[in-house]
């Protein structure tokens, strides 16, 4: 079990804003966990790492038909990571994780992936990866953050 600070599960919950993330009710299914997810990440990074470099992807967010045809437009590559991190460290450029929401599973019981579009994040991955790049998925919140953060404290990156 994770231990975290008063500030570290204040994002558990809430946004850097101070106002409250959208939280499933017991009677209604989140209709956005992987959102939520993705803000809780995000605001954790921009409070603890404000110089900190990093892009969240716009796919976990339900957009209108027409933003979504313009938006796939412009990043016809299916399987693009939610999250980038644009910091050196050791030998890899950046970090590249392909977040999921603590309901979703990767693998079936058979180990193969459990739709054709996780097959694709992980292939993207694995070109990332071969770029040079450290890439991860990571399933809820506390195990983005280890990886986040095993990633951050490799040493600088080799001049």
């Amino acid at each position: 079990m994770t231990h975290w600070t008063k500030e570290d599960l204040a994002f558990k919950g809430y946004g850097i804003d101070g106002k409250s993330i959208a939280k499933a009710s017991p009677k209604r299914k989140n209709k956005h966990p992987e959102y939520d997810l993705q803000r809780q990440i995000v605001n954790y990074l921009w409070f603890k790492y404000p110089d900190l470099l990093c892009h969240s992807d716009l796919v976990g967010i339900n957009l209108p038909q027409r933003i979504r045809g313009m938006y796939s437009a412009l990043n016809p590559r299916r399987g693009h990571p939610d999250l980038m991190i644009y910091e050196q460290r050791f030998i890899f450029c950046g970090l590249a994780l392909e977040l999921k929401a603590e309901c979703e599973k990767l693998h079936k019981k058979d180990g193969s992936f459990v739709s054709e579009h996780v097959k694709e994040q992980a292939d993207y991955l694995d070109k990332l990866e071969q770029r040079g790049w450290k890439t991860a998925f990571a399933v809820g919140f506390d195990e983005a953050i280890v990886i986040i953060e095993q990633y951050l404290k490799l040493r600088e990156p080799i001049k």
